[in-house]
């Protein structure tokens, strides 16, 4: 499997979707870190998103974050990640709203 590097010392936007669906795994070289989640859109978006996370980068592990993102394009949903995790990704399980757009960003 592919991994795709991110240097984690500055934030970064890694992946956006426009369905629900889970990004790639990212490996995490840095704890802790800041995970963000954020909408684009022109209208009222709404979203529900887990951060997740791993050991080897293809089973998901426990301990998961979920948050709702909701009402504007500003809207954000952040975790901090302490555990000693190598791997997180993204998963959209529901996006509504015209040209609504899912954007997941890795930082210290």
């Amino acid at each position: 499997m592919h991994f795709i590097p991110v240097n984690h010392r500055s934030p970064v936007k890694v992946w956006s979707t426009i369905a629900a669906v889970a990004s790639p795994w990212f490996p995490l070289e840095y704890i802790p870190n800041t995970l963000s989640a954020y909408l684009d859109n022109t209208t009222t978006p709404t979203a529900t998103v887990a951060f997740e996370y791993s050991q080897d980068g293809l089973t998901r592990a426990h301990g998961e974050s979920t948050v709702n993102l909701t009402g504007t394009a500003s809207s954000t949903g952040k975790a901090l990640q302490f555990e000693p995790w190598r791997f997180v990704r993204l998963n959209v399980s529901a996006l509504a709203g015209t040209n609504a757009k899912v954007n997941f960003v890795i930082g210290c």
